[in-house]
């Protein structure tokens, strides 16, 4: 049995405590770090860990928005979109000059802290001096922020007092942003400065990230700032599914309200709760993901489901059934604490399945707290190109480096997990392009192994400076693994290594196949001097195991008839073993 929990994400609030109002006593300054960030900035995970830092040190008082924008944020192949319509503007009013780059309540302490002679932006190992100085000043306004959030309407209304308690500038510019927490993507430089934010599959888990700015661009104007004055504001935002493609989770939003002077000079900044009302069920529970490995070498595969609470009650058991290409279905009861919007990932247990080529998981709600859910048009979620890496005969890899072949590494590993073969580094180009590596390879081992592309940049061979790729193939060129170069620091493929004998071997004398090509049925004739043991093995050309059986044979002829009919059209490998001897007979299937 896998283990049950993997996780339970935190939801932001369920149960509403007052924020408002808001104090009117003096106080000093918050501080406002906003970075601009992307997701192939090297660097920029450091810049994210120092503001974690950071704010983790001034707990109420510092408040992070990160925002992604300019080229290190453009997304590349297969790559989400972080960015917003705002990010562009702000970043372009700070003279910044590399990124990562922050600026400390947009305020300007150049040239002591800057990135230029003049300017807002400063390098990332100066914002924790510079908001220091706005921590130990004096703030003219307060400012308190609570917000709501209608699950049924998927809207969030924020509500913001402001008091001022000393004469403010003549106008300010009240600004509210939404930020998303936990969200799952990309990032080079990860695994090399900021391993901790690392989720299990790989990849990154994105923090403070702007989505939205419920007062506009540059925020809603505030006319009155004489001390005593009490400003009371309130916005509604439709929630969308999505932003560029990227998921807005309910569960993990944030909000931030500043007060500025104009599009510079933050005066102050805090962050508020969020509440949840209006659940459209009580118990509900809807299939977030469903993950398993997309390539398996033995005929297995280890699920996890993600699912979230998007009901009213706390959830205690969810009963899920799942299956493999529609057959050999299994359940599984999760037990424990779900409160409503929290979400938790469980390991299902380990189920065997019949390959079909192309493979899909499917996984379904049946009950919640021991009845039916309330809501089953969310129960169900599936993956599908699930496909089994088999390989026979001799082996070669074939490694297309980008451009910058001295980051590029790759080793295989055998099922003990010892490294069998490995190369690289190769030489940097002259220019962006690519260059083909051959290495073959000589595996002993008949049985699971894993190829493993690193690249010590962080970027993968295909983000930019030449697409590179890898691929194994066969003798006969079949290739049984082919990545795209498209990854971060690393990527592994498993496969099985299925026989030892080269599929270009000639035949051994007396062994016939015949009708060749056939539609249904075929006979494999094999002549013994005596009684012997015959194993053969059928394999397509993908390096899947079609058949596999050991007879017992007697002296002269011995027919075997193979049903192919279910067979696709195709050419198939039947590794014959008898008398000690091997042999490898092509068999085509036309239908």
């Amino acid at each position: 049995m896998k283990k049950l929990l993997l996780g339970v994400a935190a939801m932001t609030s369920f149960a509403a405590f007052a924020q408002l109002p808001v104090s009117t006593a003096p106080e000093n300054r918050n501080v406002v770090l906003e970075e601009f960030t992307g997701i192939n900035c090297f660097y920029c995970p450091d810049g994210h860990k120092l503001a974690n830092q950071y704010g983790a040190a001034n707990p109420g008082d510092v408040f992070l928005i990160n925002i992604h924008t300019g080229g290190f944020a453009n997304p590349g192949p297969g790559q989400p979109n972080y960015t917003t319509s705002f990010g562009a503007a702000i970043a372009g009013q700070t003279n910044l000059t590399g990124y990562p780059s922050g600026t400390i309540n947009r305020q300007d302490f150049s040239p002591t802290y800057s990135q230029n002679t003049s300017g807002t932006a400063m390098h990332r190992g100066d914002w924790d001096d510079a908001g220091d100085l706005v921590l130990n000043d004096s703030s003219y306004v307060n400012l308190a922020v609570e917000g709501t959030i209608d699950v049924a309407a998927q809207t969030l209304t924020v509500d913001v007092e402001l008091f001022y308690t000393g004469d403010g500038a003549p106008q300010n510019k009240l600004n509210v942003a939404v930020l998303q927490n936990g969200v799952p993507g990309p990032q080079v430089g990860a695994a090399t400065l900021y391993p901790e934010m690392l989720n299990p599959d790989g990849t990154y888990n994105h923090m403070h990230m702007l989505r939205h700015l419920m007062a506009g661009q540059w925020g809603d104007d505030i006319d009155t700032t004489d001390a005593g004055t009490l400003v009371s504001r309130s916005y509604t935002w439709n929630i969308p599914a999505s932003i560029n493609g990227v998921p807005v989770d309910l569960s993990n939003l944030e909000i931030v309200a500043f007060v500025a002077e104009g599009q510079q000079f933050i005066v102050s900044g805090v962050d508020g709760p969020i509440d949840f009302v209006n659940f459209p069920f009580q118990t509900n529970a809807r299939v977030l993901d469903v993950s398993s490995e997309q390539e398996v070498c033995a005929l297995e595969l280890n699920p996890q489901v993600t699912v979230q609470n998007w009901g009213g009650d706390t959830l205690t058991s969810i009963e899920f059934s799942y299956d493999v290409n529609g057959s050999g279905a299994m359940t599984y009861t999760w037990t424990g604490q779900l409160a409503p919007l929290a979400s938790a990932t469980a390991s299902l247990p380990t189920i065997s399945f019949m390959d079909n080529g192309t493979n899909t998981l499917n996984v379904y709600i049946i009950n919640t707290n021991g009845s039916a859910d309330q809501n089953a048009s969310d129960n169900i979620g599936s993956i599908g190109s699930i496909v089994q890496n088999s390989g026979l005969g001799n082996l070669r890899l074939i490694m297309r480096q980008d451009r910058y072949g001295e980051e590029i590494t790759w080793r295989i590993r055998n099922e003990a997990g010892q490294i069998v073969e490995s190369g690289g580094p190769y030489q940097q180009l002259l220019s962006n392009g690519t260059q083909d590596h051959i290495h073959v390879l000589n595996l002993t081992d008949v049985e699971c192994h894993r190829l493993e592309v690193l690249d010590s940049y962080g970027d993968g061979i295909n983000s930019g400076y030449g697409n590179g790729k890898y691929w194994i193939e066969q003798a006969d060129l079949i290739r049984i693994i082919e990545g795209d170069g498209v990854y971060t620091a690393s990527i592994d493929h498993p496969f099985d290594y299925t026989a030892t004998v080269g599929i270009e071997e000639e035949a051994l004398s007396g062994v016939e196949l015949y009708p060749n090509p056939t539609d249904e049925l075929t006979t494999l004739s094999i002549e013994l001097a005596g009684n012997d043991d015959v194993t053969y093995t059928v394999v397509n050309a993908l390096g899947q195991v079609m058949a596999t059986a050991t007879v017992s044979g007697t002296a002269g002829i011995n027919n075997i008839e193979l049903n192919t009919s279910n067979w696709e059209t195709g050419l198939y490998y039947i590794n014959l073993e008898y008398n000690g001897q091997q042999s490898v007979e092509k068999l085509n299937v036309i239908h």
